[in-house]
């Protein structure tokens, strides 16, 4: 059965930084890309979410 969703897809690197974080996040990995499901993240936890991924970003030399 086929459940309709969204997700965020991040480059694989953000995977590894997303699990490990101060608030771990576990997305899965497809072609390449860590993907973060959507279904699963309730709307109250969205800036949460959203912060996880701001501080797995890599760094980039700035």
């Amino acid at each position: 059965m086929t459940l309709p969703s969204t997700a965020l897809s991040l480059p694989e690197p953000y995977a590894a930084a997303l699990r490990t974080g101060r608030v771990p996040v576990v997305g899965r990995l497809e072609a390449g890309r860590c993907l973060l499901d959507l279904r699963s993240v309730p709307p109250e936890d969205d800036e949460r979410l959203a912060e996880a991924v701001r501080a797995a970003r890599p760094a980039t030399g700035r």
